[in-house]
């Protein structure tokens, strides 16, 4: 019953508040402070928008949690700003200096970041956003510097090779995309593994899993045992939108619009528990979760800074060789110039190593081309040489080219290479591991 008398009373100041602008029309706006509702919270989006508009005003009971702009269909909504990812809401002075684009001046420090599942309001606050570049991937031109192709860079879609739809997009006619290198004048190879991706905020999960390493006399893992409190709504100025907030994750409390009435029941929900009855402790653990959050946004901001990947053009028709299928022509492999849809090219250019275990390779008569290894390797390549029972005196040969004419191979290793023979004995063979014969090669 006095569960139900509150909300009732919450319900009234927010028809009430809902009517300001109805009553200010009529000659006296209604002040939510006469209700109760004495700490004013400003939220200032620092050049986003929060439903078209930059700062958004709410008032809240002293010790409550406060609301946190989220979702799309509420009063506040979560605020956007092109080229940018919201990092955090951070309190700030009520009065700030404003810089030359008349923007508050506002230093965020890890400590001064608003926790909405912990912190409670027991003043007048603003609270501002915190924005962090998206983090651009840009694939570039190393002849013109012109920007090819470029991409938000995600734990889906991080820094990496372009995809053949992408490929296919910086395509330029007469000339083939050769490889990715680091710089302008392509002597560096792009090493893509170097990148790890980091998301800009580890889940509330992640972050608990670090802190129960770090202090470890003093959270635990739940058991589950007890039976957790009732949830406690936090109220701004339409909650009836709360639940209808998109969650991004469903699986992370840390997104949803609720917290426990007891402050520490909020870890158990995620599979922790204060073993410390310690409020300093607890203060501490609070703020090095900030900490860990301030942490991750500044690698985040560092591991995705410029990223720019130099696409090396070469003129004439090239193949790019980056895995076993890319030699294989109807059902057989090998260098054979050409492709299914019947494109001759006059290079190979390796960009990995590649294991043909399984696979056998078809000597290629004649080849004139060039083949660029760029240090990469072919392994396990076999090779079968067969005859006819009634072959006599029969010439074969086994490699993987029978003539080389004029070609160039620069920078690749042939290693494990397995020639498997079956021919009657009348009969000759000439191999070799590379060529059987060669002129101006």
């Amino acid at each position: 019953m006095k569960r139900t008398r509150q909300l009732i009373a919450v319900l009234l100041v927010l028809v009430m508040s809902a009517g300001l602008a109805g009553c200010a029309r009529i000659g006296g706006a209604i002040d939510p402070r006469e209700w109760g509702y004495e700490s004013q919270v400003t939220y200032h989006a620092m050049g986003g928008m929060i439903n078209t508009k930059e700062i958004r005003e709410t008032y809240y009971l002293k010790g409550s949690l406060i609301f946190e702009p989220r979702g799309t269909t509420n009063m506040l909504i979560r605020p956007v700003k092109d080229g940018h990812i919201l990092a955090g809401w951070y309190k700030g002075p009520l009065e700030p200096e404003l810089d030359e684009n008349n923007q508050p001046i506002i230093e965020f420090r890890a400590e001064d970041r608003w926790d909405f599942s912990a912190d409670r309001v027991e003043e007048s606050i603003t609270i501002y956003a915190r924005w962090i570049p998206q983090g651009v991937v840009r694939y570039v031109d190393s002849m013109t510097e012109e920007v090819m192709f470029s991409k938000n860079i995600t734990s889906d879609s991080p820094v990496q090779p372009l995809t053949p739809a992408a490929l296919r997009l910086v395509d330029k006619t007469g000339y083939t995309m050769e490889g990715y290198y680091e710089d302008k004048e392509a002597t560096i190879p792009y090493d893509f593994s170097s990148y790890v991706h980091g998301e800009l905020i580890p889940s509330e999960r992640e972050i608990y899993e670090q802190l129960l390493e770090e202090f470890p006399d003093d959270i635990a893992v739940y058991d589950g045992e007890e039976e957790l409190p009732p949830l406690e709504e936090s109220v701004d100025e339409a909650p009836e939108d709360a639940d209808e907030a998109d969650a991004e994750d469903e699986d992370d409390l840390g997104d949803v619009d609720v917290t426990p009435i007891d402050p520490h029941a909020y870890i158990k929900r995620l599979g922790y528990i204060y073993t410390t009855e310690d409020e300093a402790v607890i203060e501490q653990i609070r703020l090095r979760k900030k900490e860990i959050i301030d942490e991750s946004i500044r690698y985040y901001e560092e591991n995705t800074a410029g990223k720019t990947v130099w696409l090396n053009y070469t003129e004439g028709r090239s193949k790019i060789v980056s895995s076993v299928e890319d030699l294989e022509l109807n059902g057989r492999y090998g260098f054979f110039g050409t492709d299914d849809s019947g494109q001759s090219f006059d290079k190979y250019i390796i960009s990995a190593d590649l294991d043909f275990n399984g696979k056998t390779f078809d000597m290629v008569s004649d080849f004139g081309g060039t083949i660029e290894g760029n240090g990469h390797a072919l392994d396990n390549i076999s090779i079968a040489i067969a005859g006819r029972k009634l072959d006599q005196n029969e010439q074969y040969q086994g490699a993987i080219f029978g003539n080389l004419n004029g070609a160039t191979i620069r920078d690749l290793e042939i290693s494990n290479l397995l020639f498997t023979v079956n021919l009657p004995p009348t009969n000759h063979l000439q191999a070799a591991a590379f060529a059987v014969n060669a002129e101006k090669s």
